[in-house]
């Protein structure tokens, strides 16, 4: 045998273990995604805790941004900027209507 042929045998070779192993990876991939998604929460699968975590202490900030394109011929604004919210609690906030 050749030098030139070894060579292309052994490329063969690699090529085809190379092709086999993508092969057995589409093969694992559904199982092997379903495991990572499990394990990690990832794509919307629930991780399941013994229990709630409770509620969460004091309040939070939100701030309200009025702005919209500047070729447009309306003016919004907020009634106010900022309200602070306990988590969980209902507030009603408004914009003041275009002018």
């Amino acid at each position: 045998m050749t030098a030139v042929a070894s060579k292309n045998g052994r490329t063969a070779a690699i090529m085809a273990f190379a092709a086999l192993a993508m092969l057995a990876l589409a093969f694992a991939s559904v199982p092997l995604y379903r495991a990572f998604c499990q394990l990690t929460g990832f794509d919307g699968t629930p991780l399941r805790a013994e229990k709630a975590p409770g509620a969460v202490a004091g309040q939070i900030g939100v701030r309200f941004d009025a702005n919209i394109n500047q070729d447009l011929p309306w003016k919004f604004e907020p009634v106010q900027e900022t309200v602070r919210v306990a988590p969980g609690r209902g507030r009603r906030s408004s914009i003041a209507p275009p002018t």
